[in-house]
C-alpha cells in the first residue's frame, strides 16, 4: 500500500470521526433545546409547571432540573440504576457521548439528603458541565454564585457556591456512604453546609483521573 493511499485512508477516517462528532453534538443540542422549550418560563428558565409529570412521563428517571444563571448549564437531571446508565445516553435514552446530567445512583432520589452528588461531561463544545471549569476563577465564582435546582416534586432550591477545586477520582466524596446519614451530615458540615450539592466533571486528557468538583450549600 502506497504512502498516498495510507494518507488518503487516514484522512477519510479523520473526516468520518469529525462528521460523527458533529452529528452527535447536533443531536444532543436539539434534544436539550426541545426539553428546555417544554420547561421554559418567561426567561427561558425552568417553570414550576413543568413538574406536573411531563418530563417524568418522558423519562421516569427524571429527578429535577439544574440551572446556573449566567452559564449554559440548564439541563434535566436523572438518576439511573447505576452510574453508567447515562454516561453515554441522552434523556430520551438515545446513545450519545454527551450523555445526561445525572445524580449518583447511591443518593436519595430527591434533593433532601445531606449530600447530593451530580455528574456531567466536560464537553469540548462547551456544553453540559464544561462551564464548571470557570469556577476555579474567583471572579467568575463571585459573579455566578448560585445554583438553582427545580426538583421533580416542584421545589425550587437555591444553593450558594462554597468552593471549586481540582482533585482526582479518589476524592472522598466518591466513596462516601450516602446511606449513612451521620457520615453524610458530617461531610456536609465539613464543607460548611447543612445540605450540600456537589457537581463533578472530568478534566484533563481522555480517561484522566483528574476531576473538578464544585461545592454548594443550600440557602433556602
Amino acid at each position: 500500500m502506497s504512502i498516498f493511499t495510507i494518507g488518503l485512508l487516514l484522512a477519510v477516517f479523520a473526516a468520518r470521526e469529525l462528521w460523527i462528532g458533529v452529528r452527535d453534538d447536533d443531536a444532543a443540542q436539539k434534544e436539550y433545546v426541545h426539553l428546555r422549550e417544554l420547561s421554559a418560563g418567561e426567561e427561558s428558565t425552568p417553570a414550576m409547571g413543568i413538574f406536573s409529570g411531563v418530563l417524568a412521563e418522558i423519562n421516569p428517571d427524571f429527578v429535577g432540573w439544574i440551572f446556573i444563571p449566567g452559564t449554559t448549564i440548564n439541563y434535566p437531571v436523572v438518576r439511573g440504576a447505576d452510574n453508567s446508565r447515562y454516561m453515554n445516553a441522552m434523556f430520551s435514552g438515545a446513545s450519545n457521548p454527551a450523555g445526561t446530567i445525572f445524580m449518583d445512583y447511591r443518593c436519595a432520589k430527591g434533593f433532601n439528603a445531606p449530600v447530593s452528588l451530580i455528574y456531567g461531561h466536560n464537553m469540548r463544545n462547551g456544553s453540559m458541565f464544561s462551564p464548571l471549569n470557570k469556577y476555579t476563577d474567583k471572579k467568575f465564582l463571585d459573579n455566578h454564585p448560585e445554583i438553582i435546582i427545580f426538583t421533580a416534586d416542584g421545589e425550587r432550591l437555591i444553593y450558594s457556591i462554597i468552593d471549586a477545586r481540582r482533585t482526582n477520582a479518589m476524592n472522598s466524596v466518591y466513596s462516601l456512604d450516602f446511606k449513612d446519614t451521620e457520615a453524610a451530615i458530617k461531610y456536609a458540615a465539613s464543607a460548611g453546609a447543612r445540605r450540600l450539592l456537589v457537581l463533578s466533571t472530568c478534566i484533563g486528557a481522555e480517561n484522566s483521573v483528574e476531576r473538578l468538583l464544585v461545592f454548594a450549600g443550600l440557602k433556602r
